[in-house]
């Protein structure tokens, strides 16, 4: 366009507001959440100004949810920067994040190994016929209260390390077993050291490919009414953390931790 003098002039017309209110990206997050709470990364508390980047973080269960998430949080964004850092899960995973409580994290890590060597895992891949061998460590300041460890895998089965019928304690205190500091427990074995004990070990073969989920919780004192099977369906344990057995208000009760296994063909 030409100005009065004859100059050129170029407009630039910003759409959308120059302030846009954290609260209206909330509630775009809440509509998209299907695996569990989205995050905002650090959102300004009077809003983000116009060359401000939106950043949100999560998990959700398959790629459209992420690119759906994507456009709605451009439609009211204007020319901000816009990235929607989501991990991928599955339906399965997504449906015991969706009843899992959103509770605090204590700070409990989750290691990965081999059974057959002393290499550490830190990225959580195995190729078939690879032994996983899983521990949890009990942060230093975590010297009270109960364990729950399981793993929720690509099939839809919830298989529990921790208590179960052939390790019934998860007592914190007899874990640590006097040990101070962070203390590692082990839940998943080598096939070796696990062989005529009773310990849990599994190989991974191609029938179960894919993302699994390692979950930690904690609480003060125990929660559920007796132990649950060594495996059950996703339902069946996203029923038991609804309350449908407990009766009890699991938001104040748990901590949560987690951590991805991932698991390829060669």
């Amino acid at each position: 366009a030409l100005s009065n003098s004859g100059l050129p002039v170029e407009a630039k017309l910003a759409l959308a507001p120059r302030v846009l209110p954290v609260e209206k990206i909330v509630d775009l997050m809440h509509e998209a959440e299907d695996c569990g709470p989205l995050t905002l990364t650090n959102p300004p508390a009077n809003g983000w100004a116009l060359d401000d980047s939106i950043v949100i973080t999560g998990q959700l269960a398959e790629q459209g949810a992420r690119q759906r998430l994507l456009e709605s949080v451009k439609d009211v964004a204007g020319d901000r920067e816009v990235l929607v850092d989501a991990e991928i899960l599955n339906a399965n995973l997504c449906k015991i994040e969706q009843a899992l409580p959103r509770a605090a994290s204590l700070g409990f890590a989750v290691n990965f190994g081999f059974g057959d060597r002393a290499d550490p895992n830190p990225a959580g891949r195995y190729f078939v016929g690879e032994n996983p061998v899983i521990d949890v460590v009990i942060p230093a300041d975590v010297t009270d209260g109960y364990l729950w460890v399981f793993i929720v895998d690509v099939t839809g089965s919830v298989f529990h390390l921790l208590p179960n019928l052939n390790r019934p304690d998860n007592s914190v205190a007899d874990l640590r077993k006097g040990k101070t500091g962070a203390v590692p427990v082990r839940v998943a074995y080598g096939m070796g050291e696990a062989k005529g004990n009773s310990k849990m070990a599994f190989v991974v073969d191609d029938s179960v490919l894919g993302k699994s989920k390692i979950v930690v919780l904690h609480a003060a004192a125990p929660v559920f009414e007796s132990l649950r099977p060594i495996s059950e369906s996703t339902s069946s344990f996203a029923g038991a953390l609804t309350r449908e057995e407990t009766g009890a208000d699991l938001v104040d009760t748990f901590s949560i931790d987690s951590r991805v296994l991932t698991t390829e063909a060669k």
